[in-house]
């Protein structure tokens, strides 16, 4: 697993909004560094200037609270990365299962062949996947 440390989070903003101030999402999704101004999370753009009295990053984004995630430091089978929040499917046991990150879900995670597992979305954007089958990784 990787050390890399990052975040994503469903922007309050519209799509066209979020491309009007060059911020890069993916359809209202935003990745990258989180900060928590009390009960107000944003996602942070790379730092681009930085001085003993203040920090200038590319961009910044205000996020829906309830759909801030953290990387996992693992990808599925195609290479994608996962994320708190997301919906993965395990191909040979046939199971669905949301990702809850703490350490029992990380050591749960180690023992799974990632080769048979897949991101098919996440609880925010895709919450009809679990209607049929319920699990936590």
């Amino acid at each position: 697993m990787s050390g890399e440390i990052k975040f994503r989070g469903k922007s309050t903003l519209s799509n066209d909004e979020m491309d009007e101030r060059g911020v890069e999402h993916q359809n209202g999704w935003v990745y990258g560094n989180l900060i928590e101004n009390g009960d107000h999370p944003f996602i942070v753009g790379d730092i681009v200037d930085v001085d003993s009295e203040y920090i200038a990053h590319a961009w910044w984004m205000g996020i829906d609270p309830e759909t801030v995630g953290q990387y996992t430091g693992i990808k599925d089978k195609h290479g994608v990365e996962v994320y708190e929040g997301d919906v993965l499917f395990h191909e040979t046991i046939g199971k669905k299962a949301v990702v809850e990150y703490d350490f029992k879900f990380l050591s749960e995670l180690e023992k799974l062949s990632w080769s048979y597992v897949q991101v098919i979305g996440n609880i925010h954007t895709h919450p009809h996947l679990l209607e049929d089958n319920h699990g936590t990784a």
